[in-house]
């Protein structure tokens, strides 16, 4: 089926325009065939030349040839990646003899065989030898985009490509627009497509704003007023939403990734508030330079920076004024990098801004009060965890709950880790009952700024935990850590079922016997221990299944680092309490095992199957194994892993023996690898069962995983042949994108 999808004039000069028609040639039922043909004509005499070249899908900047059996009539190579063509009569045109054609027909792929060579499109300039002049649309050169119709059953959202569009093709692009478009995007799939698939969509997109691996700022300045003005739009459609959704999820819910509430909140963590006067960013800094009658011109820091905040105010200008500030109180440039250093801003960066940053700062002890209010002005718009600036935007709905904040507040710094926690987590008690009076209430900026709030606490709650959770305890400390990190779960989650049984049986199983070591009593214990490893383990699967094939196809679109995409899910795990819950869990697992030592297994991954086969190869550090590539499929037994290893490609098994039973919590890097990869990850207790494992190197072995026990046996080679895909499969390692559900 043909379809004309561009016919437009491009006018060159008053004399010389060109003629463009772009066609597909669809094949429904098979878009690797796809056909564009692209038409140039013109009535202009002299000779022309188009200067032309192909791109890959969503990658503009890069200029490569067509296979050579699709180059038109009158092309030579120019050089590796553009080709050239002169304009010629159309021979079979009997009628008219004074139209000069180019006829271009291209298929969508460049290899049919692979669904990943999709070209995005052509790119061209035009040259005249006659007055040796090229034209290239100002030094944007001209494109045409192919349209690559989709399937009608298509898992990906059109919003997406709409996404890809604006991140990879648009000349110019800010933090300002890609929030603009957020809500734009957000208030469609609120009225027309409200499933909870497409928030995971734009969480996974803001996310990648959020962590700067998406460009802040591209040919165009963005004032900060516009840019808190787009914030405060965005936050308060959101808040919106959350109020309606919190409404319509006042019921249990089975499963995490049933709760909108939870997505939005999430989104919401990704952004600044944007409640701020984002005018005062310019105001300030400019009363700032005229009081101490800093330059204003030349290369300066102070006039660098303020170009820069003029123009194009960003998060990082936040970074900047705290690195600065240290600067200033000690007077050493050093605290100046290493703050910098610290929000990860390298002297290289500083100099890619557009209104670049190229020296460093002069010191004067004066200064430091007024940067430590201009701070926060750019806190009250860019930050979204600042526990102070979060608190005092909230000051006017805690009421007389006030003095419980400020009491968290002044012992900001104070070393008595489990009563501030104590004071977090009761003070979070208050923040969830009020926000279910704001929802009542329909009170949209209360709840943008009650919410940021709770964020910050939340925040500030994990920091606190981490700092004392590898600190030698009992193991009722233990407990009432793990208790105040379920009270805290059960906040922030209230109406997931499993987490409220949980809590509930947490508090009447250990809680209520805390002194009691019976061995009775540990097995309950232990049981209640172990739901919440399968919670941890749902909660690894949500987002692996859900939110990293959304991460895999955005980012993979958007040119990010593979390394970046790699490990999206992980980085979101590990800033949530549940990363520190699993790091508790491990700590008490080992304390219970020792005393009652029932089990032989401890089951990380279930892997993909029930039944898996493969050789076996024993090594002391998985460290030193994890970048091969086994020829067939693997079952590596280890004593040594740090957490942060990658699985080998190949790997089908993974299996701990050590004397002292230490294996890496559920929610380290390999863990969640070996989840993602549904690759069995076990760890060995039984003393007699290490001894045989260690007898099985070089040996092909069948593994069955049966409730939580493993048993094995020794198979011979034709066993191991006969069994399907023995031999290494890229497969292994895919992660194939799920569908809206």
């Amino acid at each position: 089926m043909e379809i004309k999808l561009e016919e437009k004039i491009v006018k060159l000069e008053e004399n010389l325009n060109i003629k463009l028609t772009y066609i597909l040639i669809n094949n429904e039922e098979n878009p690797t065939l796809n056909i564009n043909k692209i038409t140039f004509s013109t009535d202009y005499k002299n000779k022309l030349i188009l200067h032309w070249g192909l791109f890959k899908q969503y990658k503009p900047h890069e200029w490569i040839h067509p296979n050579k059996q699709n180059y038109p009539l009158n092309t030579i190579e120019f050089d590796k990646n553009a080709l050239q063509t002169e304009f010629h009569l159309n021979e079979n045109d009997k009628k008219d003899k004074s139209i000069f054609y180019i006829n271009i027909s291209l298929p969508s792929y460049e290899n049919i065989n692979d669904n990943k060579s999709i070209y995005g499109g052509l790119k061209f300039v035009f040259f005249n030898p006659s007055n040796n002049k090229w034209y290239n649309n100002f030094n944007q050169d001209y494109i045409i985009k192919f349209k690559n119709i989709k399937k009608k059953n298509s898992d990906i959202p059109d919003f997406i490509d709409e996404i890809i569009e604006c991140e990879v093709y648009y000349h110019q692009w800010t933090l300002a627009s890609r929030y603009n478009k957020a809500k734009t995007i957000l208030d469609y799939i609120e009225s027309n497509e409200d499933i909870n698939s497409n928030y995971q969509w734009i969480l996974v997109w803001l996310r990648y704003s959020y962590a700067k691996l998406l460009d802040w700022q591209r040919n165009k300045n963005t004032p900060p007023r516009e840019l808190s003005g787009s914030l405060n739009n965005l936050t308060q459609f959101l808040s919106g939403l959350y109020i309606k959704k919190f409404k319509e999820e006042q019921r249990d819910l089975n499963d995490i990734k049933d709760s909108k509430i939870f997505l939005i909140k999430t989104i919401i963590s990704f952004l600044g508030k944007g409640t701020g006067n984002g005018q005062a960013i310019r105001d300030y800094i400019l009363v700032i330079m005229h009081k101490y009658k800093l330059p204003r011109k030349g290369k300066y820091f102070y006039e660098q920076w303020h170009q820069k905040l003029h123009n194009n105010s960003t998060p990082e200008d936040i970074i900047i004024c705290e690195a600065l500030l240290a600067f200033l109180r000690s007077n050493n440039i050093q605290d100046y990098w290493r703050v910098l250093k610290e929000g990860n801003i390298t002297k290289e960066r500083l100099a890619s801004y557009e209104r670049n940053i190229t020296e460093e700062p002069h010191h004067n002890y004066d200064y430091i009060p007024e940067f430590e209010n201009f701070l926060n002005i750019l806190k009250s718009v860019h930050s979204n965890n600042d526990l102070i600036t979060m608190f005092n935007s909230a000051k006017y709905i805690l009421g007389d709950k006030n003095n419980v904040f400020e009491d968290i507040i002044n012992n900001k710094n104070n070393n008595d880790y489990i009563k501030q926690i104590d004071k977090i987590t009761n003070g979070r008690k208050i923040i969830k009952n009020l926000i279910k009076n704001i929802v009542d209430e329909n009170h949209n900026d209360k709840l943008r700024d009650i919410i940021f709030f709770d964020i910050s606490l939340e925040d500030y709650l994990r920091q606190t935990i981490e700092k004392i959770i590898h600190v030698k305890m009992n193991i009722n400390d233990y407990y009432k850590l793990i208790t105040y990190v379920l009270e805290n779960i059960n906040i922030s989650f209230f109406n997931y079922k499993e987490i409220n049984i949980i809590n509930e049986d947490w508090n009447k199983i250990v809680l209520n016997k805390i002194n009691d070591n019976s061995y009775e009593n540990l097995l309950k214990i232990q049981s209640v221990e172990n739901r919440l490893m399968r919670l941890l383990n749902h909660i690894t699967d949500f987002y692996n299944n859900n939110i990293q094939p959304k991460a895999k196809y955005l980012g993979e679109n958007c040119n990010i680092d593979k390394e970046h995409i790699n490990i999206f899910s992980e980085e979101l795990i590990r800033g949530t309490i549940f990363f520190v819950l699993s790091i508790l869990l491990k700590k008490i697992d080992k304390i219970i095992r020792e005393k009652i030592s029932n089990e032989k297994w401890l089951i990380i991954s279930r892997g993909k199957e029930l039944e898996i086969f493969g050789k076996v190869k024993y090594e002391k550090n998985l460290e030193n194994l994890m970048f091969e590539k086994f020829d067939i499929k693997t079952i590596l037994i280890v004593e040594n892993i740090n957490g942060n290893e990658e699985i080998p490609n190949n790997c089908v098994g993974l299996i701990i023996i050590n004397d002292n039973n230490s294996f890496p919590d559920l929610l380290a890097h390999v863990s969640v690898r070996a989840r993602n990869l549904k690759v069995l990850f076990v760890t060995c207790f039984d003393d007699d069962i290490k001894k045989q494992l260690k007898k099985l190197e070089e040996k092909y072995i069948k593994l069955n995983v049966v409730n939580t026990d493993i048993n094995f046996n020794i198979i011979n080679e034709n066993e191991m042949k006969n069994n399907n895909n023995n031999k290494m499969n890229e497969n292994n390692i895919k992660i194939e994108l799920l569908g809206n559900k």
